[in-house]
């Protein structure tokens, strides 16, 4: 039994952290235990950014590819899955995807980036990069058994072979031998309610608690029935649509952001806050240990975590205290999601909050400036103190603290 870590992506700076740990049956021979060399493998690590800017849609016969700044997410619509993105950790590179299609005659996507043509099958983990020259623009299949890749770039016309090979041409391919994938103009040119109508479709699901709402960027039609509509959006991931019933449903993937600035343990996954590097949307994220299910959680406009940066967290009773550069903020992990906030406003020693102990009665929060007890009597705190309770180690910096039976041990600038 080998063992397979979840790494969350920094996608700003390149670097990333350990989300979880969890079992799981490696593939192929090597690996080792957890000492030496682990998890150098290709199949013992996940890498995993954020999927919810989606720029490109595209669907082969099974699959259904995301194309976001993380990587490609695969989707697999016959077991309505997520299987492994494709990312830098296995050959992905930080480029812009001008133009993507999923291939009608094999489980595939093919992608154009800047002088190259890219083929992906994820069944066997294969990554094709072809060179040709200028930056493509439009991609289309030959309707002939042989099925081979057109590629417009800068103007001029290359023919791929599905093993790579390419020929450049000296005029275009005739129209009609061609198999053109839809994009999202075609979606909206077979279904105009689709844009029409997009506040009824998304109901609510597209709005967060700020607000704020996500427009459709990207889109693709299932190959075999036009009533499956595949939709990307900026900031909210990817959608599956029936557009003859206008119902959508939200296929998350990935944590909210991609930088992560603290992780938290769940009896059934992690929650994960976000360094406040995104301009786009904000909070918690939760990873159930298949990678199955993914949650986010926004901020509010009482609570907003746009630019917060979050230094510690830690689940206690359903509740998740974050320790973030402006104070600590509880977040209710039920349906009702509600949030709520301390600053040196409400007692606070200091707003940046750095280390965390929680108990069932509240939590104790150590600041660049002291430790604090905030106690959660959940809405019914004295609208004096706020829950605030004892303070102590005055002027002093709580970098740490572990919370052991009726012990509280804190780690400081000035000791143990």
């Amino acid at each position: 039994m080998r063992r397979r870590i979840l790494v969350a992506a920094v996608v700003a700076v390149g670097a990333a952290l350990v989300a979880c740990a969890s079992s799981g049956v490696g593939a192929g021979a090597g690996g080792g235990g957890l000492a030496g060399g682990a998890f150098g493998r290709r199949d013992e690590r996940l890498f995993v950014g954020s999927f919810a800017d989606v720029r490109e849609v595209a669907v082969s016969r099974r699959y259904v590819f995301s194309a976001t700044p993380s990587g490609i997410g695969v989707f697999d619509r016959l077991s309505n899955a997520w299987l492994p993105p494709l990312t830098r950790d296995n050959g992905f590179t930080d480029v812009q995807i001008t133009v993507m299609a999923g291939d009608p005659a094999e489980d595939a996507v093919w992608f154009g980036v800047p002088g190259a043509i890219v083929s992906y099958r994820p069944q066997v983990e294969q990554l094709q990069r072809t060179m040709i020259t200028g930056v493509p623009d439009f991609l289309a299949f030959d309707k002939s058994p042989l099925g081979d890749l057109y590629v417009r770039a800068g103007g001029a016309w290359t023919r791929v072979s599905r093993t790579g090979l390419a020929a450049p041409m000296g005029q275009p391919p005739a129209p009609a031998s061609l198999v053109v994938p839809r994009t999202l103009a075609n979606v909206y040119a077979q279904f105009p309610a689709l844009r029409s109508q997009q506040a009824t479709l998304f109901r609510n699901q597209q709005a967060d608690r700020a607000l704020r709402s996500y427009n459709v960027i990207s889109g693709a039609v299932s190959p075999e029935r036009s009533s499956e509509v595949w939709l990307g959006t900026a900031g909210d991931g990817l959608y599956r649509v029936d557009p003859t019933f206008q119902q959508s449903t939200p296929l998350r993937f990935g944590p909210m952001v991609s930088d992560i600035g603290a992780l938290a343990l769940a009896s059934d996954g992690v929650w994960m806050a976000g360094l406040g590097q995104s301009q786009l949307r904000a909070g918690l994220s939760f990873a159930r240990n298949d990678l199955q299910q993914w949650r986010w959680v926004d901020g509010t406009i009482a609570v907003p975590l746009l630019g917060v940066r979050a230094n510690s967290m830690v689940i206690r009773a359903q509740r998740a205290w974050v320790g973030t550069e402006r104070g600590l903020v509880r977040v209710r992990l039920d349906a009702g999601e509600a949030m709520a906030a301390w600053t040196t406003l409400d007692g606070m020693p200091d707003e940046r909050v750095y280390s965390l102990a929680a108990t069932d009665a509240g939590v104790w929060a150590g600041t660049a400036r002291g430790l604090v007890w905030v106690s959660d009597s959940s809405d019914s705190r004295n609208t004096r103190t706020r829950g605030i309770g004892a303070r102590l180690l005055e002027n002093t910096t709580v970098f740490a603290l572990q919370l052991i039976g009726d012990t509280l041990w804190a780690g400081t600038s000035a000791g143990l």
